[in-house]
């Protein structure tokens, strides 16, 4: 799975509906909303917007992969500006304001096979890097 197909409508409908179903049943509550929201926020964008969020979450993506990279560690303070950077762009993509509380959910979310699949093929060891991060950061804000 591919940063396009994940987040521009290119998932074949039937992997889309899995996915929802996965969060629905995961996380319960007003999960379906909260997919319609994101949805219409998503589909509101002209081509050129959607554009240029997937141009800004590949820099995210790239800078985050950088930190891996060199060897830091999840926790590090320095990968703050490139995880808050990854948590605005969530929040834009699911329409709302993404807190720290729901990007540490969002890192749950990471754990499905398919996004540890993707951020795997990035670089081995990256899928976890990523999640511990992401969960890091938002224990930091708490």
């Amino acid at each position: 799975m591919q940063d396009n197909e994940l987040y521009s409508g290119l998932i074949a409908p039937e992997k889309q509906a899995e996915y929802e179903a996965w969060l629905v049943e995961r996380f319960g509550g007003d999960m379906e909303a909260r997919i319609a929201r994101s949805r219409k926020a998503m589909g509101d964008m002209s081509e050129a917007e959607r554009a240029e969020m997937m141009a800004e979450l590949q820099r995210v993506g790239e800078a985050l992969v950088e930190g891996f990279r060199r060897g830091l560690p999840p926790q590090a303070t320095a990968l703050d500006p490139a995880i808050e950077a990854h948590r605005e762009w969530v929040g834009d993509a699911w329409g709302r304001e993404c807190t720290p509380e729901a990007y540490a959910g969002l890192a749950d979310v990471y754990e499905h096979p398919d996004f540890r699949k993707r951020y795997e093929t990035i670089e081995p060891g990256f899928a976890e890097f990523l999640t511990t991060a992401m969960r890091a950061w938002a224990r930091r804000q708490g």
